[in-house]
């Protein structure tokens, strides 16, 4: 059952601009329709085509008919990695380099970034959206519909409840174009019938693109009676829970598969499947032999099972180990679609459709890394120049001062990274460490630390939807030149901390 409970309704202007936009015109099926799964937490041994034990049938078929990427780095947390594949560009460019948005916090995608949503939208696409958004929940004009989805269905913030879909925090996050809805059903297969719905009620005589930003995995760990006793027997608790999410997952994600066999569309359907971030061993996720998991920057982190399938143009049953950033995931599916990427600002990604379809490896530019969640006391960064890698982490506090510790790993010969050859290789560590001081440098850190905490007296609100402010044109965001450094940000706090165990509050 599900009850409106909010008056916003779709922009109706832009409703009559699609209507009228596919009416007497010829139809489109040449362009390509693009369908973007993202699971959120889901580890390198997560799934069957890296020999997990979970039932992941569906991922597995799919990987076998397309092109497993083999070295698709994301970045070790939420947030950024979904700015970076909606921009195009490295999230430190937008100040949204080490942190998620939490509930309490006002700020978005800064509202001068373009998203690939308004790309393919402006091209004729319909666009729609289905699961996680958590690119900004303050303002209306962060809002999924404002930034070039037609349809939106899901949830603003990170870690709803999977039956109420309440935030994690409380109060209603579950929407349909602006409108709350209270509604029955698990989260993961309300998801696939809301896709299912979009794919049979869309214009068949234009292309579409339809982004499924999954919550599964992520916390909180529920799934249906009938699959936790599926997996009953695990030796860790956790698994079992997340095993059961993520066959959910899968099974959900077939169902959306099989609407595209159904509707003869499947061949020309490029379907790209990865995680936002390796998994995290502390609810079940696991990353071997891949080291370290989400919120790290060693591989386990940032590395993530990844597959895209076209059978129009890619032979199946492939792997491409070029280097790729999920931000090279927006130019190099507006080349595939036959359009500009349409940002006034300079991408960082780069088309790499070329090297999938000869499966030939290019060089690519040096990629960053960080987090500071999840670890108190600590920030985390990565730095790879291929073949070579910096893990370095900033451990910082009042009390024990600052520890730094650094890796140097070649990924090429050891993708494990078990080996540290920073003491042999110290030129290329200056190197590295040298980029990583001019990345830090190029944009706010806003949010480092001082975000990770509501601020006395926060409260959550009844409906994530109505609280939406409604005001034009509000940007809330840093710039570039009102900025805290990181190492005085980390002071800042210390001193606070210190103070506060000083004087007993």
């Amino acid at each position: 059952m599900i009850r409106f409970i909010t008056r916003f309704s779709p922009n109706l202007a832009h409703a009559l601009f699609l209507v009228a936009l596919g009416t007497g015109v010829q139809a489109d099926t040449s362009r390509p329709n693009i369908l973007i799964m993202v699971a959120d937490d889901l580890g390198w041994n997560d799934v069957g085509f890296h020999g997990s034990s979970i039932a992941t049938p569906s991922l597995d078929r799919l990987a076998q008919q397309g092109v497993e990427m083999t070295r698709l780095y994301t970045n070790p947390i939420c947030t950024p990695t979904r700015a970076a594949l909606m921009t195009g560009r490295d999230p430190v460019e937008m100040g949204f380099a080490h942190s998620v948005i939490p509930p309490w916090s006002n700020v978005g995608i800064p509202l001068d970034e373009h998203f690939m949503s308004e790309t393919f939208r402006d091209n004729g696409y319909q666009t729609g959206i289905i699961g996680k958004w958590h690119l900004g929940h303050h303002n209306r004009a962060q809002a999924p519909n404002a930034r070039g989805f037609d349809f939106f269905y899901g949830n603003l913030t990170s870690g709803p409840d999977y039956y109420s879909h309440q935030s994690r925090v409380g109060g209603l996050d579950w929407q349909r174009n602006g409108i709350s809805i209270e509604e029955e059903g698990y989260n993961t297969e309300l998801i696939a019938t809301a896709a299912q719905q979009f794919l049979t009620n869309r214009d068949p005589d234009r292309p579409f693109l339809l982004y499924i930003p999954w919550n599964a995995p992520h916390t909180p760990m529920q799934a249906p009676a009938r699959l936790i006793a599926k997996y009953v027997g695990e030796l860790n608790p956790q698994r079992i829970i997340f095993s059961a999410m993520t066959e959910a997952m899968d099974t959900a994600l077939g169902e959306i598969l099989q609407t595209l066999e159904a509707q003869e569309i499947a061949d020309n359907t490029i379907v790209l499947f990865f995680s936002d971030n390796g998994g995290m061993p502390v609810v079940g996720g696991r990353n071997t032999p891949l080291r370290g998991g989400k919120g790290q920057t060693f591989d386990g982190g940032i590395r993530v099972p990844a597959i895209i399938r076209w059978p129009a143009k890619l032979a199946g049953a492939q792997q491409n180990d070029q280097v790729m950033n999920v931000y090279d995931l927006f130019p190099t599916l507006a080349a595939a679609a036959g359009i500009a990427p349409g940002s006034k600002k300079t991408l960082d990604g780069v088309n790499l459709l070329p090297s999938i379809i000869e499966n030939k490896r290019v060089s690519h530019k040096p990629m960053f890394f960080a987090a500071d969640t999840l670890t108190p006391e600590a920030v985390r960064y990565g730095v790879i120049q291929w073949p070579w890698k910096l893990v370095r982490e900033e451990h910082l506090s009042a009390d024990a001062g600052s520890k730094i510790w650094e890796f140097l790993f070649n990924l090429e010969q050891d993708p494990q990274e078990q080996h540290d050859l920073g003491g042999d290789q110290v030129e290329i560590l200056v190197e590295l460490n040298q980029l990583l001081a001019d990345w830090k440098d190029r944009a706010p850190q806003h949010e480092l630390r001082f975000n990770n905490f509501p601020h006395p007296g926060w409260a959550p609100p009844t409906d994530w939807n109505n609280a939406l402010i409604d005001t034009p044109g509000i940007d809330v965001s840093f710039s570039k030149d009102k900025r805290l450094s990181q190492s005085l940000k980390l002071r800042l706090r210390d001193k606070l901390v210190k103070w506060l165990d000083d004087s007993g509050t």
